[in-house]
This record gives structure tokens, sequence and C-alpha cells, in this order.
């Protein structure tokens, strides 16, 4: 089914159909049809000559981390006739991942017969060429779709960990942690591996922090891939944020595990965390000098 398709046979479902951010209620079914509804004719009149638009395809450029937004300018670009694609920039077709763990593929938007984006010049003091290409605006983002044909976000290219040769998402794993108890806000990131890639690193904003808990359900979550659990997890009073409160994970990449705050670790493969000393960050970074990478952590910290 695609999503033009979902969204229309839900347009008179009163039950909830979107989470808000926060946990604060959700949205129905109906409120998310009207809002892509609405979105959806404001594309529409990008096109529409009459109005003082242009005679041409209609193509929107969604960035997809601004949730929920991103939810209805999904559902407007799917009313109004645009074509979402994902695509593996190694290769030219499309090819759907079979399962989350999955998450090469960029996400790019064009319209019938690839035409000219031709609605904007580009991103104020960004010069990124690289952005359309073959008539296709290439977002920035990951996704990857399922058997049925669903796209699924699974965050920004910088986003991107490769963790023991598998790539994946810091969307994904966010969302298969989006339940922990106790949490005000969490971010998934990766930070360099003493050998090769990256460790995914979790942080948190909490009072506290039960490292046994936080194992047991890591353990119990049956949609979390092995590569996911975290390797280090930072627990913070308050995760750096924008005025707009988006986190960031720039900063939070800077500090590594080289902080001030609390920070709790899993030394082997096994899922079990305890707190890291001056000892553990001294062996820790011997092992990186070791291997030539070090210049990775001075980069931070």
């Amino acid at each position: 089914m695609s999503v033009a398709a979902l969204l229309e046979a839900r347009a008179d479902d009163g039950r909830p159909g979107l989470r808000r951010a926060g946990g604060d209620g959700a949205w129905t079914w109906r409120e998310v049809v009207a809002e892509s509804a609405a979105r959806a004719a404001w594309t529409t009149s990008l096109g529409d000559t009459a109005a003082g638009g242009r005679d041409r395809p209609v193509h929107v450029g969604v960035l997809l981390d601004n949730v929920p937004e991103f939810v209805f300018l999904l559902g407007g670009a799917a009313l109004s006739g645009s074509v979402l694609v994902a695509l593996n920039p190694t290769r030219s077709a499309a090819e759907p991942a079979g399962d989350a763990e999955r998450a090469d593929c960029d996400l790019v938007l064009t319209g019938p017969g690839h035409a000219d984006l031709g609605l904007f010049d580009g991103y104020y003091r960004e010069d990124a060429p690289d952005r359309l290409r073959d008539g296709m605006f290439w977002s920035g983002d990951l996704a990857y779709a399922d058997a049925d044909g669903y796209i699924f976000f699974a965050g920004r290219s910088a986003d991107r960990l490769r963790v023991d040769g598998e790539n994946f998402g810091a969307a994904q794993v966010e969302r298969a942690l989006a339940e922990l108890p106790g949490v005000r806000q969490l971010a998934v990131y990766g930070v360099p591996d003493a050998a090769s890639g990256d460790q995914v690193m979790l942080a948190l904003a909490a009072d506290g922090f039960d490292p046994a808990a936080f194992a047991a359900y890591l353990r119990g979550r049956a949609d979390l891939s092995p590569k996911w659990p975290p390797r280090y997890v930072r627990v913070m009073r308050d995760l750096p944020a924008t005025a707009s409160n988006k986190i960031l994970k720039r900063r939070l990449v800077g500090d590594g595990w080289q902080t001030d705050d609390p920070v709790w670790w899993r030394p082997g493969r096994d899922v079990a965390y305890r707190r890291m000393t001056a000892e553990d960050a001294a062996g820790l970074r011997a092992e990186f000098e070791k291997r030539g990478r070090l210049h990775l952590l001075e980069r931070s910290g």
C-alpha cells in the first residue's frame, strides 16, 4: 500500500496514529491526514501557474529528522503526487532493505520524469552541489524499505554508524531505546573504535542510572540488533540543545567518552556495564595509540 493510499484509508479514523514528542498524547489518524492534506495543497499550488507557481512537476525537499513535521510533509508529498525513492549511492537502482539492519540507502526526492527540481537554488551559506544529481534531490537522510514497500527514516547520513562491518542509522537505535524508564532525553551517536569503524554511544538526560536494569532492558528488546547495544553510556542532567530544542549531537560526538560526566561502559561483548574509571580511560587511550588511531581522540575531549 502506498503512503497516499494509507492516508486516504485513514481519513476518518479517530484512533491515535502518531505519538507526540515527549509522550504528550497523540495525533489521531484523522488529524495526521488533515495536516498532510494541508501541506499537499500548498505543494500543489507551487506548480499552479494560475496561482503564480510553475507549470512543471512539483518536488518537495523534506528534512526527515524534524519530527513530527516530517511525517506531515511526507504525507503531503505523497498526496500531491511527488515521488520518494530510496537509492543506494553505489548502485544505479533502488534497493529495498529486507530488515531494519540495512541502512545504507540515502533518501532522494524527485518527481515524474526526474525533472529539474526548480524550486530553490540551494541552502543559505551552504555550498553543496552534490545535493542535486541527475535531476534528483539528495536529502542527506538515511532510509530503508521493508518487504511491503514502506519507507522508514533511519537518521541523517552524518548519523550513519559502522560497527563490526555493519552499517545502521542512529535513529534506529534511538527508536529501540525510546521507552527507557526515567529518561527525559536520549541521543545515540558514533564514537571512534580503537581498531576500526565506530562504537555506539548513548547520552541520557536522567537523574540516575541503574546499569543492571539498563542491561536487562537491552536483553529484553527483540528489536535490538546484536550490534546496537551502546558501548558507552553518558548520564547528564540535560543534553546540549539549540534554542528550538534540537539536540546538538556534534557536541556530544566531540566529547566522546572523555568527559567529566559519569560514563558507564561494557569492556567486552557481554551486555554488562560498569562505571568508567580514570584507569579505564587511560587504557583506552593507550589502545588507540598502539593502533595508530590516537588522533581520532585528540579531535575531541
